[in-house]
Order: C-alpha cells, then structure tokens, then sequence
C-alpha cells in the first residue's frame, strides 16, 4: 500500500513540475524574422531587420519584438558563423548588427523564448564582386 502511495505522489509531482515549466509549443505565439538589408559602411556592413509577432507585425505582440535576441549568421560548408548577436529594439522589433562582410548567404535568427516562437529569415546573399 506504501508503495502505490508514493507512486501516485511522485506522478502528481512529475505532473505538476511538468505544468509549470511553461507554454508548450502550441501555445507560444508566432515570431517572424525579416533581414532587409547589408549595406556597406566605412568597410563594414550594416545588416539590419525587424522581427515582430505575426504578418501583421501585431503591436499586442510586443513581448516577441522588444529586446528580443536576435543573431546574425553566414552559411558555412561546416557550422555556420556567428557575424553578430543584438536585441531587437520596440514593437516591431528593429535590429541591426555592424560587421566586416564576405561574399556568402546570411540570416537572421531569433530563438524561441518561454512565450514565443523562434524563427529564422530568409537568406540574404552578398556578392562583392
């Protein structure tokens, strides 16, 4: 009888940590990353972009836009390369990240959070020539 009673305790505590880890990820709202632009600059790049919560870029949706992380990568034959990693700035999220430029495929990432979903833009490709 002692065993069936820490049994059924332990998988009422198993259920109830399960519960509080947060929203599942159905529930979680959406996030959609844009990469605009690399512009050069004074021998860098200027990349930049907005990240907002649905394609309506829903102001509700703040808390998937402000200072949400947001990361800046070029396609590599290995691991990709990390160029730049900043926060999203306001409703519709803008962000920008400075860097040295190679020719190459570049996005943008923004990871999921406990309320919202991650995403990942569309490539960006730089030819220098």
């Amino acid at each position: 009888m002692k065993l069936k009673t820490i049994l059924a305790t332990a998988v009422v505590t198993a259920a109830a940590c399960f519960a509080a880890t947060g929203a599942s990820a159905a529930d979680k709202a959406d996030t959609h990353v844009s990469f605009v632009s690399a512009t050069p600059h004074g021998g860098d790049y200027w990349y930049e972009g907005y990240i907002y919560a649905n394609e309506d870029f829903d102001y509700a949706k703040k808390k998937c836009a402000d200072n949400r992380k947001v990361i800046v990568k070029r396609v590599a034959n290995g691991p990709d390369v990390r160029i730049g990693v900043t926060r999203a700035n306001g409703a519709v999220g803008a962000w920008n990240v400075m860097s040295p430029a190679a020719d190459g495929a570049y996005y943008a990432k923004a990871p999921a959070t406990d309320e919202c979903k991650g995403d990942r833009s569309d490539e960006l490709v730089i030819e220098n020539g």
